[in-house]
């Protein structure tokens, strides 16, 4: 959202007024206290730092300190002010704020809700006024001298209970969303064991190592005399269960003798060696993303006869749930990972049909991939749209097009009036305290 440019009150609603942000409110910067008083006991306050700590909502305390040197009160709201600036939360109890926030405390009565809400309609604008080389921060001066369009205290209450009303209803449409996309994989694996089953009807019994070339790939770091080639090779990273990741292809040099030996050919399987024990086995079929691309020691590729096993079928049984149990039981584990070798991976057992009922099944299986994969992508394309939304609320919220507006209400300058003569009554009282204290000096003297 880009900032609202105003040539004149005259364009706001009536009863608004233009301001700034340090005219209705407090604004203490962060202090970092000494290293020493830091502790994960919960002795003393909780310690914020900066968006690291931050929830939706409100933060999660992971550091106490025991000499707070900048404090947030409750309700107070917390802004990131250094990598990243603009986001906010709401502090729930008194703390101490480190230098990467700064709490905001309305004055007059002004709702915490609003200035959060507030801030968060500006937060790309609020992100833009950073500065800095080493990372991105704003200056307590910037942060102060932010415009912000102020309406009169009850439609505050308006907008900020009609904010809530809309965002309530957009998380939990939100929330129907995760909980489809947290069922599509159990429905694809479900898909893929009914098929694979399928299968099993008039099928043969065969070992993976009886009807497949299996072979580990290059092994890193070694120390090559002979006359080397630099070829790019795919790692562990790159093979995800169902798929490729080549964000990221790193390139290795091997003997020019090993060129042939390794290289992949379209319709290899590409099995992981290692990893976590559930993730042991995870793969799918290369088909020649990259030309000339070899693999790492800790990927075995499955090479077969495609005239009577289509790669797409096994590479399928291999990630049936039977075969994850076959992976997960078989793998060797250490202190942190599990691992499975030629060996054992040679010698699972599966049942598979002729390469005419294999590539029927599979036309099945891929039909119901395809259809949950355009449900995955019509949720996420649903969630960004919700939370395109919850933008455009909270703008037009701040141009006064979203609660209802009453002639009644006390205008915002009125409000700014009163905000101008507490702040003139605290410094008044600041100022007779320091001239007490002064005279009691004097006169002890």
């Amino acid at each position: 959202m880009s900032e609202l440019v105003l040539e004149n009150e005259k364009e706001l609603p009536k009863g608004w007024t233009l301001t700034k942000l340090e005219d209705v409110s407090q604004i203490i910067l962060g202090q970092s206290p000494p290293s020493s008083s830091y502790n994960k006991n919960r002795n003393g306050l909780p310690f914020y730092q900066g968006k690291l700590d931050f929830g939706s909502t409100y933060p999660t305390p992971r550091i106490w300190c025991i000499f707070p040197q900048k404090l947030a009160e409750k309700r107070d709201v917390l802004i990131s002010v250094r990598a990243p600036v603009g986001p906010t939360n709401i502090c729930q109890e008194r703390s101490c704020i480190g230098r990467g926030l700064a709490a905001i405390r309305g004055l007059g009565g002004i709702n915490p809700f609003f200035i959060l809400y507030l801030l968060r309609s500006q937060e790309n604008i609020i992100a833009g006024r950073g500065t800095g080389t080493t990372f991105n921060a704003i200056t307590g001066n910037k942060l102060k001298g932010i415009k912000i369009t102020l309406p009169p205290l009850a439609e505050q209450k308006r907008i900020v209970t009609k904010i809530e009303e809309l965002f309530s209803l957009i998380e939990n449409a939100k929330n129907i969303l995760r909980n489809v996309k947290l069922q599509i994989p159990k429905l694809l694996q479900k898909t893929i064991d009914d098929f694979t089953m399928d299968g099993i009807k008039n099928s043969q019994i065969h070992r993976l190592g009886e009807i497949a070339d299996i072979r580990g790939g290059v092994t890193l770091g070694r120390q090559l005399k002979e006359k080397t080639v630099k070829m790019p090779y795919l790692r562990v990273a790159n093979v995800q269960d169902g798929y490729l990741d080549l964000s990221e292809i790193k390139e290795i040099e091997v003997l020019e003798s090993e060129r042939e030996k390794w290289l992949l050919k379209s319709g290899d399987i590409l099995l992981t060696e290692g990893g976590d024990r559930d993730k042991l086995g995870r793969g799918t079929v290369w088909r020649g993303q990259i030309s000339t691309c070899i693999h790492q020691n800790h990927i075995f590729r499955v090479r077969l006869d495609k005239r009577q096993f289509d790669p797409d079928f096994i590479s399928l049984i291999l990630r049936s749930s039977r075969s994850k149990n076959f992976f997960q039981n078989a793998g060797k584990q250490t202190v942190n990972l599990a691992s499975i070798n030629k060996t054992q991976l040679s010698s699972f057992e599966f049942s598979c049909p002729d390469i005419t009922t294999q590539r029927l099944l599979l036309t099945k299986i891929l039909q119901s991939v395809d259809y949950l994969n355009e449900l995955k992508k019509a949720s996420n394309d649903i969630e960004k749209k919700l939370s395109i939304l919850e933008n455009q609320i909270l703008y037009y919220a701040f141009q006064g097009k979203l609660a209802s507006q009453d002639p009644n209400d006390e205008p915002a300058e009125v409000l700014l009036q009163k905000i101008r003569q507490e702040k003139l009554q605290e410094i008044q009282k600041v100022n007779k305290a320091k001239s007490f204290k002064s005279r009691r000096i004097k006169n002890a003297k």
